[in-house]
């Protein structure tokens, strides 16, 4: 099935392998040639029937023939519990990824492969597209650097024989789709792709924050309105679990690079309102501590230009805090200096905000036995 088409190419195909079966004849009505089919397939013994990148359960349903065969859908929806027995299939295992490159480049040395899996993070498709583009006569070299330069470009490349599109386009066609059918879906995906790629505590999302973003009202505000937006969005591919939502590394790259300058700062202020609004409490206060270890790693990713009001900022500092009072300096110290040099030249060396990670700082430098720089 054509995953581009969904299920309107169904009942031609279906009707296609009626007739090679010899269950139908050529001329015979669509209703009636599946119905043939069925038939047929109930009376055979072995058969497997498969639907590639299926999206709407309720729509592929009246599809599935019953029988002593075997169906197969592949989906990026995880909601197929009622229909069929979910099998969580994740990226490729180091090994995995090694054998397909070596496959598909002879001669590839083993510490480039690695360099590549690392890079790629053992994404299959985008292992594959690697492969075309070395196998042309590109160096692993060349390759990560362009990467590096245009992620997006890159992997609108390369794309293997006999699959609709290339994994940047993949991306782009679910943004787009989100764009018309899902707005707050869409809003979630492009702030999670500011944020880390480790789980994201949306159902830490609990504390007010004043004047949010118009995409993000309903899914702060209104539990039902959540729920659609994680199904909309877990039926694009990132991954929707226990009230968390997490994007692969690169799907995070590709999507940000996509970005304009407007959507980019929406993003931004998007990610900054999903950190206030799951900010738990100050770091000093051992009720709060629960909390934190989920929420680090989005605090320390965002640029600190892209933190731009006091709720956002203050817990920046206060993730800082949280880890210095963990001995964890080293990854404090260098945060806390690039949100105070940042702010420093944003709003002046005393603007509120300015001297909360004056403050902050000071105490990281202290920590580090540099009593004259925390002076």
């Amino acid at each position: 099935m054509d995953p581009l088409r969904g299920t309107a190419l169904i009942p031609d195909q279906m009707a296609t392998l009626a007739v090679k079966t010899g269950a139908a004849r050529a001329d015979t009505a669509p209703e009636e040639t599946l119905e043939a089919l069925a038939e047929e397939l109930r009376t055979r013994g072995r058969w497997l029937l498969v639907f590639d990148n299926a999206e709407d359960p309720a729509a592929l349903a009246p599809y599935l023939p019953g029988g002593s065969g075997h169906v197969l859908i592949t989906s990026r929806n995880p909601a197929w519990q009622d229909v069929a027995i979910a099998v969580e299939v994740d990226s490729f295992a180091r090994t995995e990824s090694t054998t397909l490159l070596t496959a598909r480049v002879p001669g590839l040395a083993e510490h480039d492969a690695d360099r590549l899996e690392q890079e790629l993070e053992d994404l299959p498709l985008a292992l594959v597209q690697a492969a075309a583009l070395l196998a042309d006569g590109l160096t692993v070299s060349q390759y990560l650097h362009l990467l590096g330069e245009s992620v997006s470009e890159v992997l609108d490349e390369g794309r293997p024989h006999g699959y609709p599109v290339s994994l940047a386009a993949q991306i782009r066609l679910s943004t787009q789709h989100m764009a018309d059918t899902h707005p707050t879906a869409l809003a979630l995906l492009r702030a999670c792709a500011l944020l880390a790629p480790e789980p994201f505590p949306l159902h830490a999302c609990n504390r007010r924050v004043p004047d949010p973003p118009p995409a993000l009202v309903g899914l702060l505000n209104n539990p039902l309105a959540a729920r659609g937006a994680l199904r909309a969005l877990a039926r694009q591919g990132p991954r929707v679990q226990d009230g968390t939502v997490q994007l692969h590394r690169l799907t995070q790259s590709i999507v940000r690079d996509q970005l304009t300058g407007a959507e980019r700062a929406d993003a931004a202020r998007a990610a900054e309102t999903l950190l206030t609004a799951a900010y738990p409490g100050k770091a000093d206060d051992p009720t709060t501590w629960p909390a934190w270890p989920d929420l680090i790693p989005h605090l320390l990713t965002p640029e600190p230009a892209d933190l731009t009001t006091g709720a956002g900022r203050y817990a920046a500092c206060e993730a800082c805090w949280y880890l210095a009072d963990r001995g964890n300096v080293p990854t404090a110290l260098p945060r806390m200096q690039d949100l105070h040099h940042t702010w420093t030249l944003q709003l002046g060396p005393d603007h509120e905000h300015t001297m909360w990670a004056a403050n902050y700082l000071a105490r990281t430098y202290s920590d580090t036995q540099n009593h004259a720089q925390a002076r």
